[in-house]
């Protein structure tokens, strides 16, 4: 979708659709009017603040993560802040998001007497392990022979 120019948006702000047009902003950040109307969705890439139209991704259905202003119950419908544009809020009249309901993100919290595992904890890479000693690779103490990320300039001093 086009962005308009000079306007960031961040992951989880919500957008109203406006239409498709050759270099024209398709979403603008969705207004803390009351009764819009209009078809919403959800950014899902980060959009820098430039001079000229940007291009990113929004998400129009499924689950997704949506930026809040404060905490909405789980199972509860959810609304457009009204002093926030863009984020979410508990519901408050005429900015309902319509057929969208806050859930949880269904994972168990670990117990608290849980012991942490070692494996998780160990800080010691062992991620050229499964490359032989002398390849010039992995754990290697020398440099092989077809090595050429010298040719990669950002390698060179």
């Amino acid at each position: 979708m086009a962005f308009p120019a000079s306007t960031a948006f961040s992951v989880g702000q919500l957008v109203h659709l406006q239409g498709y047009g050759v270099g024209a902003p398709n979403v603008i950040l969705a207004p803390v009017t009351a009764n819009t109307g209009r078809p919403i969705a959800v950014v899902v890439n980060t959009v820098a603040s430039v001079a000229a139209v940007q291009y990113g991704w929004v998400q129009i259905s499924g689950e997704c993560l949506i930026k809040a202003v404060a905490s909405v119950a789980a199972g509860t419908s959810f609304g457009i802040d009204a002093t926030t544009a863009g984020s979410v809020n508990a519901v408050s009249a005429g900015r309902q998001v319509l057929n969208a309901v806050r859930s949880a993100a269904g994972v168990d919290p670990m117990p608290d007497d849980m012991e942490p595992r070692q494996e998780y904890l160990d800080n010691t890479s062992r991620s050229g392990d499964g490359m032989a000693k002398g390849s010039g690779n992995g754990t290697s103490d020398n440099v092989a022979g077809s090595d050429n990320s010298s040719n990669n300039l950002d390698n060179t001093a």
